[in-house]
Parts: structure tokens; sequence; C-alpha cells
């Protein structure tokens, strides 16, 4: 299943207006940091620290080695056969886009 243009550009049209499924705490009152205290994770306060360092190229590599073909396409409509033959050449640029996504 692909995702048209349209499609797309609505869904980051609502996430802009507000219009996604984190604003429900808002709603209700709540603080960021109350929702976000309130939540149970694995790592130590201290170890958190770790989990807001840029992604490195490393980072990227290694997943990619993982990646299996002949695998469904997610819904970004991309094959894991496109990022495989790409090899390299997209190391960077998916490391910049998700770097400014933290």
């Amino acid at each position: 299943m692909a995702i048209n243009k349209a499609d797309l550009v609505a869904s980051f049209q609502k996430l802009l207006e507000g219009q996604c499924p984190s604003n429900t705490a808002r709603e209700q009152g709540n603080s960021t940091d109350q929702v976000v205290s309130s939540l149970s994770h694995p790592f130590a306060s201290d170890d958190c620290s770790t989990l807001n360092c840029d992604i490195t190229l490393d980072e990227i590599a290694q997943v990619m080695r993982r990646l299996k073909r002949n695998k469904s396409v997610g819904l970004n409509g991309i094959k894991v056969e496109f990022l495989l033959d790409a090899g390299d050449m997209l190391h960077v640029p998916l490391q910049i886009v998700f770097n400014k996504l933290l």
C-alpha cells in the first residue's frame, strides 16, 4: 500500500495542528513532565543521556546489514531492496534525516 503525497501532507498538517494521539494528556490537563514521569522505562535516569546522542553512521550501517530482502513494504512504500541496493549512498542522508527528527 503506497501513500500518496496528499495523504502524507494531510498527516503532517494534522500533527502540526496538534491533532495527534499524544495530545490526549495535554487535553486532560497533564503537563509533559507529568506524562513522562508516569511512564516506566528500563533505563535509569542517568542512562537516558545516551539516548539523546546523535545517530552515527556506524549505527545506520549496523541496522542496514540486519535488513532482510523479500519483505513487504511499510507505510512509506519503500522496499528493503531499494535501501540495500543503494548501499552506502543512503547512509549520510539517512543520518541527517534521523538526527533532525530527534
